[in-house]
């Protein structure tokens, strides 16, 4: 059976990392930092599934198209998928927190 390498670049990154005496760490971040940031990335993905989404939905063309809510509609999933990626979230955000501290040491400051 054949795999098919979908990430080339994190096995490019994590070929590197390997390769060097020096572990990379996440001093010089603070706690706050790091949490914002998975949120971000969280909050990224749950608007790429609302784009999936709604390219999936039928179109009747009634009252569909137009420039203005095609702008509208990606404005309000960017915000949309800010607030669903707030507090608990879908959980992604937390999982790459944890991932990323248990990978690479507890960050000691902020």
């Amino acid at each position: 059976m054949k795999t098919i390498d979908i990430l080339p670049s994190m096995n490019t990154a994590l070929a590197q990392e390997a390769q060097t005496d020096q572990a990379p760490s996440l001093k010089g971040h603070s706690k706050k930092e790091l949490k914002k940031v998975c949120a971000d990335f969280e909050a990224m993905f749950i608007k790429q599934i609302l784009e999936l989404m709604r390219k999936s939905t039928l179109k009747s063309g009634l009252l569909d198209g137009g420039l203005g809510k095609d702008i509208y509609t990606d404005l309000f999933d960017q915000q949309l998928s800010k607030v669903l990626a707030q507090g608990r979230g879908i959980g992604i955000g937390a999982q790459l927190y944890k991932n990323l501290v248990q990978r690479y040491g507890e960050i000691k400051h902020g």
